[in-house]
């Protein structure tokens, strides 16, 4: 009855917390398997609505239970988990040292696993935890040269053909040159090409021809209402940028970018601002905003920048063909590259902003 009553839970502001803890402490072992894997499943759709302190007793009731669920419930809590930034570092770290059926999609995906912790798994894991971190979208220099230090050749190719791993130079040649040419040709020259993606949207404002300052428009809806709304479930973030492109505001538009990406408001505008897409196009792509929503999204940026309508439209075009895979990967790099240089960024991985009821969209945009 009290597995029931937890489902029929939708809205997580409305969650009994106490009443999950205490359920989770009395229930059989199997209902607390079930109750854990309904909780993940929840955290792992980004837990929208909740404050952090219910966030915190959620991981903190899977983890009361951890002792008692059976590897099954664990590979699921940890598939579940794998890429959600609500996750606790304690929970994160105890999938992450269980056996590798259970720990790969954490050591693989999770945004929480800090450059300390993927250095501690990498020196006291087997090979098969290292190969699965070597997959992760983007790695640090010390937990590459931990992993070429230690693992075996499976893991050195992994790592050097893992186009998010920064590898220092001279390992980076040593690897080449132990890989088949035609692979090792093709892996150094998309490798250099992200380099200069990167080296380019690192350049310094002072560098750029960029376009008129942005002013802070009166919106119809202020921004702290849409920014509630996005991350509430009550509207997407296609409409909230649509809108506010309507409405030529791209000074919160810019806002709303920053709010989700991680990415300070700062170089969030010097990239709205430069009159070349490929960071913007690259935030819209990892925050799902749609091919319509960016066209007009760059038609507005062409109007600011008094630019052709012509560039506008080739920027919608390439953005369509580009990979959101690509996409998260030159983010996690450009993020990396950023913090490293000192700029100031928050550390927080992507938001991901819930998604509405068609209803509940509706009566919203209807206000």
């Amino acid at each position: 009855m009290a597995l029931r009553k937890y489902e029929r839970f939708k809205q997580p502001g409305v969650l009994a917390i106490m009443a999950l803890r205490s359920l989770m402490e009395t229930c059989p072992d199997y209902k607390k398997e079930q109750v854990a894997a309904l909780v993940a499943q929840h955290l792992g759709s980004g837990a929208g609505g909740l404050a952090q302190s219910d966030v915190n007793e959620l991981n903190s009731a899977i983890e009361g239970a951890y002792d008692s669920l059976g590897n099954e419930a664990k590979r699921q809590i940890s598939e579940s988990l794998a890429s959600s930034s609500a996750t606790s570092n304690s929970l994160a770290m105890r999938l992450a040292q269980e056996t590798l059926t259970i720990a790969a999609p954490i050591l693989t995906n999770s945004p929480v696993l800090t450059t300390k912790d993927l250095k501690k798994l990498v020196r006291e894991q087997s090979n098969g935890h290292r190969l699965a971190i070597s997959n992760r979208d983007v790695l640090d220099r010390e937990v590459t040269d931990l992993l070429i230090a230690l693992g075996d050749n499976e893991i050195k190719l992994s790592v050097s053909a893992n186009l998010g791993a920064d590898i220092a130079p001279e390992d980076f040649d040593r690897l080449l040159k132990a890989m088949p040419e035609k692979m090792g040709s093709r892996i150094g020259h998309l490798r250099k090409s992200n380099d200069l993606v990167i080296q380019d949207l690192m350049r310094d404002k002072d560098d750029l021809v960029l376009g008129p300052d942005l002013e802070e428009r009166v919106a119809a809806i202020p921004f702290d209402q849409w920014l509630s709304a996005v991350e509430l479930g009550q509207v997407n973030l296609d409409a909230a940028v649509s809108r506010m492109c309507t409405e030529k505001n791209l000074y919160d538009v810019v806002r709303l970018l920053s709010e989700f990406s991680g990415m300070s408001q700062d170089n969030v505008t010097c990239l709205m601002l430069r009159t070349d897409a490929m960071g913007i196009a690259i935030l819209c792509k990892i925050l799902g905003v749609g091919a319509m929503e960016y066209a007009i999204l760059s038609r507005v940026r062409c109007i600011h920048l008094r630019m052709p309508q012509f560039m506008g439209e080739l920027w919608a075009r390439n953005f369509n063909i580009l990979d959101a895979e690509d996409a998260k990967r030159l983010y996690g790099l450009l993020m990396m590259k950023l913090q490293k240089a000192g700029k100031p960024e928050k550390s927080a991985p992507p938001k991901k902003a819930a998604k509405p009821a068609a209803a509940d969209k509706v009566h919203w945009l209807a206000q």
